[in-house]
């Protein structure tokens, strides 16, 4: 599921196969959000695509790779999504939980 800006996102338990994720744009450019988490913990994922393993596994230049945020936190965060050998990054906010739902709302905009 893709995040869309400024409304609450609900996530289902990490032990759920679908809706315990949500992806984040990924184009290209500079970004500024805010994250407010109403219930439960999410993680925010950044990772760049990597040649060597054909996966999403390294970290971003110069920028946290992962972050926790807890109920009841906000979070104002400044990243650039990139793109590396023609796949752009990879940005996703996740459960961080396996059992309890987590309930957030995202604003964002590109710089």
């Amino acid at each position: 599921m893709i995040l869309a800006n400024n409304t609450e996102t609900h996530l289902h338990p990490g032990i759920s196969p679908i809706g315990c994720c949500a992806s984040f744009q990924d184009q290209p450019g500079k970004y500024s959000c805010e994250i407010h988490v109403e219930h439960g913990s999410v993680l925010f994922c950044h990772s760049v695509y990597n040649t060597e393993s054909g996966c999403w596994d390294d970290a971003p230049e110069r920028e946290a790779e992962r972050i926790l945020l807890r109920e009841g936190e906000t979070r104002k965060l400044n990243f650039t999504c990139g793109e590396h050998d023609g796949e752009p990054d990879s940005i996703w906010i996740y459960n961080n939980s396996y059992i309890k739902p987590a309930d957030f709302t995202c604003r964002y905009k590109k710089q």
